[in-house]
């Protein structure tokens, strides 16, 4: 058994899951082929991120075939191996492998959070979320449900710009769920994240403190904490000094 499988299987994660992967694949880098393989051979859909945040930072046009992703050097790479399918979004986008690729890939919803967005489908699916030696603070899925509750420390904001496919180039905007600037508040995940390890909601699997991967459901997640916004608002921000 290969070392991601052995992982995988260590914190529930099966041949029929959806997984949402956040990776970080620096000490792989030698053998991307035999890391794609096993997860691919050891997940039912493998949804992986790349997001690029140009388009809302800088205003930088968005092509779907050509711009890269910012979140690691493994997911320009999985971009370029054609085995599987691009959302089409010019910052939240995923690429997607496996039995349901093609239904995630599709996804062309605007608003990256919302309804019958990508993680809209994570959620309905319950998906698990899966991070390789990426600290669990970086769950992206936790603004699907800060969005959800309409938290009060975000809001939509709109950007527009060019975005670009295959067969067209147009004008566009896209609503995303950020952060408001006018409250001098910060995320600050790791105190919930550390009780949901301590009491087995979220499972984690170490061969080394570099080498370890973390799992939870987007049930969970989810449940756990809108549970934690509604009886506290301010859960999982601290104030800037």
């Amino acid at each position: 058994m290969t070392v991601i499988k052995e992982m995988l299987q260590a914190v529930g994660v099966s041949q029929t899951d959806i997984v949402l992967l956040h990776s970080d694949t620096s000490q792989f880098m030698d053998v991307y082929t035999d890391i794609t393989t096993d997860l691919i051979q050891s997940v039912g859909t493998l949804v992986v991120p790349t997001f690029n945040y140009n388009f809302s930072t800088y205003g930088t046009p968005y092509n779907h075939a050509t711009t890269p992703s910012q979140v690691g050097l493994y997911t320009n790479y999985l971009l370029h191996s054609n085995l599987g399918f691009r959302s089409f979004h010019p910052v939240f986008s995923v690429y997607a492998f496996g039995r349901q690729a093609y239904l995630y890939g599709s996804c062309t919803v605007k608003d990256a959070f919302g309804k019958n967005s990508v993680f809209d489908w994570l959620y309905e699916e319950n998906a698990k979320i899966v991070m390789l030696n990426v600290p669990a603070t970086f769950m992206t899925f936790c603004h699907y449900v800060e969005q959800s509750l309409n938290v009060w420390y975000r809001y939509k904001k709109y950007f527009t710009g060019q975005v670009s496919n295959e067969n067209d180039t147009w004008i566009d905007t896209f609503p995303l769920y950020v952060r408001d600037l006018k409250h001098d508040v910060r995320t600050n995940l790791s105190p919930f994240l550390d009780r949901l390890e301590k009491c087995g909601i979220m499972r984690r699997f170490e061969i080394n403190p570099q080498m370890y991967m973390l799992s939870i459901s987007c049930r969970d997640l989810f449940d756990t904490l809108r549970c934690e916004l509604v009886q506290n608002p301010n859960a999982i921000i601290t104030y800037k000094e």
